[in-house]
C-alpha cells in the first residue's frame, strides 16, 4: 500500500485498519444471491420496505450528532462553520452521515469530519462550507 502523506492526519490508519474487515465483507457479499445483495445493498442505503423512519427518532439524532459535534472541538469543523453555517449544521447534510452509519451518532460525526478533511484535502479548504461544483474541478478532474 502506498501511502500519500497530503492525506489528512489519521486516514490512512484508518484506511489500514478497515482493510481486513473490507475483504472479509466482500467476501461474504459474493456468497449471497442477487435478491440478498440487493436486499444488503438497500440495508446499506436505507431504502427498501423494511426501512422507517419516525420523525421524532430523526430529532433525537439530528440533536444527539449536535451535542457529540460540539464536543469535537475539531479545527477542520471550526473552518466549516466558519464558512458556511447553514451548509454543515443542515439537518439533510448530517443525516446523510447519519443514515450511512445507521444512526450510530458517533461514527456519523466522525464520518462527518473525515469528509471535510478528504474534501478541504481535494478541493481546498475554501470549499468546506458548500457543496463542489464543476467549477471547483481543474482540467484533469474534468476529463
Amino acid at each position: 500500500v502506498q501511502t500519500n502523506t497530503s492525506m489528512p492526519y489519521g486516514i490512512e490508519e484508518t484506511r489500514n485498519e478497515m482493510k481486513p474487515f473490507e475483504d472479509l465483507l466482500a467476501a461474504d457479499m459474493t456468497k449471497l444471491t442477487v435478491q440478498e445483495r440487493e436486499i444488503a445493498q438497500n440495508d446499506v442505503h436505507c431504502v427498501g420496505e423494511d426501512f422507517n423512519e419516525e420523525p421524532e427518532m430523526l430529532l433525537q439524532a439530528l440533536h444527539m450528532f449536535e451535542k457529540t459535534i460540539e464536543t469535537e472541538k475539531s479545527e477542520i469543523y471550526t473552518q466549516a462553520l466558519e464558512q458556511g453555517r447553514d451548509y454543515v449544521e443542515n439537518p439533510t447534510f448530517r443525516l446523510k452521515f447519519l443514515r450511512a452509519n445507521f444512526y450510530d451518532v458517533k461514527r456519523s460525526v466522525r464520518q462527518m469530519l473525515m469528509f471535510l478533511s478528504y474534501k478541504a484535502s481535494y478541493f481546498g479548504t475554501d470549499t468546506l462550507g458548500r457543496d463542489i461544483t464543476t467549477s471547483d474541478l481543474n482540467d484533469e478532474d474534468k476529463r
